[in-house]
């Protein structure tokens, strides 16, 4: 291929490793996930909701900067920017690389603020192209079951963890029916399995 040819090639673009972690989860609780930089934001929310298993009934929003930093949040039906109570900017206008542009970058992400599930972003690596191949978003690494919706939170999700392993416990036979937990069945807190996540993920239409 002549210079020139090469030359007008376009640039592929970067990939992100990025580790999400669930803030105050005790066992912790985190994915590893690949990412093309020019992903919109709506699309990582949707890639967040399979690897943690939500199923998308609440708010979010992603923040960059800490509480008083800028916030980017789906808009609401009228056009505008405040359906969380404060300003928000347009998420479907940003991608993740244009937020979190090198390693150590940081972004976090807040789903349903009545359980107010707090998500930590950070960019691990910067890589040029995908040398591992397949999907992307993919998942590849993580620990830890994520609590289910409406829990109450990750002190509430540790009481259901609690209950449902303790026959003693006085809302054991509650929670395990609320999971629809059959006899026998156990929850293992620190259970993570990545290629479940990435068939989750396979599901996502992006």
């Amino acid at each position: 291929m002549s210079p020139a040819r090469e030359a007008a090639r376009p640039a592929a673009t970067p990939i992100l490793q990025l580790k999400i972690t669930l803030n105050d989860s005790k066992p912790p609780v985190w994915r590893r996930i690949l990412v093309p930089a020019g992903m919109p934001l709506p699309q990582l929310h949707q890639a967040i909701q399979a690897l943690f298993g939500w199923l998308d009934y609440h708010l979010h929003e992603f923040r960059i900067g800490g509480f008083r930093g800028r916030a980017y949040a789906p808009l609401n039906p009228d056009g505008e920017d405040d359906f969380y109570g404060h300003a928000s900017r347009d998420e479907s206008k940003a991608t993740v690389g244009e937020l979190m542009p090198a390693v150590g970058s940081t972004m976090s992400y807040t789903y349903d603020f009545g359980d107010n599930w707090v998500l930590a972003l950070k960019v691990e690596k910067v890589l040029a192209d995908d040398d591992g191949g397949g999907q992307l978003p993919r998942c590849t690494s993580g620990r830890g079951a994520a609590p289910v919706e409406d829990s109450g939170g990750t002190a509430g999700w540790a009481n259901i963890v609690q209950a449902v392993n303790d026959p003693r416990h006085e809302d054991h036979k509650e929670y395990r029916e609320w999971l629809g937990m059959l006899p026998g069945d156990t929850l293992d807190p620190t259970a993570f399995d990545v290629e479940e996540a990435n068939e989750d993920l396979a599901d996502v239409i992006f």
